[in-house]
């Protein structure tokens, strides 16, 4: 079933995928999880809860899939938006619907795919908020994490985790250079904090 934003925009992203239909992630193991699409609304909620102005920072979607998220990042002012995604099939998908995306909303045009795995992505050294809608299992989110913490010691900046479908929140939580702003069943954004001293918020 399309939903109403496929429908708005010509664009591929609704139906769910599973990486045992993917060749280019065969033998992955159970550390990737399919992709299924958020709700857009749910999507520029999440965004729309962060502090303003964003127009140093760099988006990043870890686990993009067939884009969506990234495409409606491009409504809000980033700098960059940057979607990071294992499969060869998904990447190309999200690449079409990228050339097919024309909101009169839209604020970034500096967008691009990256086929990578995310826990093997070099942060940017600039501002970054970082989503993630549940996209793999534990063992990558901590590696991403290990590799986000390194990051920030080497360059340190501003930084929000906006993770959907929070499953492995307090892996997020666990890590010491982030503080919660939000946590729900459905949503938990961190932001980066000043180790020196600062208390950690996070359960």
């Amino acid at each position: 079933k399309r939903e109403e934003f496929d429908k708005e925009f010509g664009t591929d992203t609704s139906a769910a995928t599973w990486p045992w239909d993917l060749p280019s992630l065969e033998n992955v193991g159970s550390e990737v999880h399919g992709y299924q699409p958020l709700a857009a609304g749910a999507i520029r909620a999440a965004l729309s809860a962060l502090p303003e102005p964003l127009d140093d920072f760099t988006f990043v979607d870890l686990g993009s899939g067939k884009g969506r998220v990234v495409l409606i990042a491009t409504e809000f002012a980033f700098a960059h938006v940057v979607g990071v995604e294992l499969s060869r099939e998904l990447n190309e998908i999200a690449r079409w619907n990228l050339s097919l995306y024309r909101p009169t909303r839209q604020r970034c045009r500096n967008v691009e795919f990256v086929c990578q795995d995310a826990a093997e992505f070099a942060f940017p050294p600039r501002p970054i908020v970082l989503f993630m809608y549940n996209p793999f299992g534990q063992a990558t989110l901590e590696r991403v994490l290990t590799q986000l913490g390194a990051s920030l010691a080497q360059v340190p900046r501003r930084v929000f985790v906006v993770y959907a479908n929070p499953l492995l929140a307090k892996v997020v939580c666990s890590a010491p250079y982030l503080r919660q702003r939000l946590n729900s069943a459905d949503l938990l954004i961190c932001e980066s904090i000043n180790l020196a001293g600062a208390p950690r918020k996070c359960p």
